[in-house]
């Protein structure tokens, strides 16, 4: 309310100065009249002293223009302020009043309804209880099982080792016996084959009927050979080189009438 009031006294102030300077220039002095000059030089005198102090006025006015600005805009943040302010305070006695009636819902609940709802918080604890202790003995149960089948395996695995250790020696005591005594039967033939052994066809054949067929009878030739091969002269007159152990291939088998259907996965090692 007073910002209005020293604005007015301000231009109240103004104008006065105004006027007063009008005034004394709306009766200039007679030139010949007395010393004119003297009276002359006196009133512009005067007149530049009041136009010094309307020009401080002036610069006065402005700062406190600006001053008056300042308040009036620090007074609209204040009525912001105020107005956020009383929003808050509706937001809280909203929360307040809510609180109220919460509290006093809470004070109308009767003392058995409370008891019974704790109650039945309890029975429903016990209930779940006695279903964890019910499923923990079944896992033990489970894991007693579990430790009794891993011994069963534990034992047949045991047994399994030993069965094919033993499979493992009647293999070796076969493939020795076979190869002791059945030098040129149709055991795949190995590297250190002499020259004139007889031969057929072996398991690793992929040379179509070039022998001429199937148990057609071959003699190896002394030829030199790379490691793992030999020639071979078949009956039909063809020769070429064949493997022996060459890159894991074994092309021919010895020649043994008697034991000619059998034992063809047995390798002699010498």
């Amino acid at each position: 309310m007073f910002l209005p009031v020293i604005a007015s006294f301000i231009f109240i102030s103004v104008s006065l100065i105004s006027a007063g300077i009008n005034g004394e220039l709306s009766s200039p002095p007679n030139p010949s009249e007395g010393n004119g000059n003297v009276e002359l030089q006196h009133v512009l005198s005067q007149l530049q002293e009041l136009q010094s102090k309307f020009d401080v006025q002036q610069q006065e006015n402005s700062q406190l223009q600006t001053t008056i600005n300042q308040l009036l805009s620090n007074l609209n943040q204040l009525q912001t302020t105020a107005l956020q302010l009383q929003t808050n305070v509706g937001q809280l006695q909203a929360v307040v009043a809510s609180q109220n009636a919460t509290i006093s819902t809470l004070e109308n609940q009767s003392t058995s309804s409370m008891q019974t709802k704790l109650d039945a918080l309890e029975s429903s604890q016990n209930a779940s209880f006695r279903n964890l202790q019910t499923s923990f003995a079944n896992i033990q149960d489970r894991v007693t099982e579990l430790d009794d089948v891993n011994m069963e395996l534990r034992s047949t695995l045991s047994k399994s080792q030993d069965i094919q250790h033993e499979a493992m020696t009647i293999q070796g005591n076969v493939t020795d016996f076979l190869c002791e005594h059945f030098t040129h039967s149709n055991i795949s033939v190995t590297g250190n084959v002499t020259a004139g052994t007889a031969v057929i066809r072996g398991r690793d054949w992929t040379y179509g009927d070039q022998d001429g067929h199937d148990h057609v009878r071959g003699v190896v030739m002394d030829k030199h050979t790379p490691p793992g091969l030999k020639y071979v002269h078949w009956d039909n007159g063809l020769e070429n080189i064949y493997r022996v152990g060459y890159a894991g291939g074994f092309d021919l088998y010895y020649y043994y009438p008697d034991v000619l259907g059998k034992f063809r996965h047995v390798i002699c090692p010498n």
